[in-house]
């Protein structure tokens, strides 16, 4: 993997993970309200939306860089 494709990612890494923690610690610990939200539910979206963001950053970094 060349260098820029990893820097990028981690750039994008380093912002994600803080905001997952966030948001999993102001989650509510059980669901009771209107709205379905928990701590369980909010650490599974963020663990499959950055996987699939991060597959698409490098996919798309790794195309930039073929092309030149």
């Amino acid at each position: 993997m060349r260098d820029e494709v990893f820097t990028t990612w981690v750039n994008f890494a380093k912002w994600w993970v803080p905001l997952t923690v966030f948001l999993t610690l102001i989650a509510p610990s059980s669901d009771g309200s209107f709205f379905p939200v928990d701590k369980g539910r909010i650490a599974f979206v963020m663990t499959a939306l950055f996987t699939a963001v991060s597959f698409c950053v490098i996919v798309a970094m790794w195309a930039r860089k073929e092309k030149k």
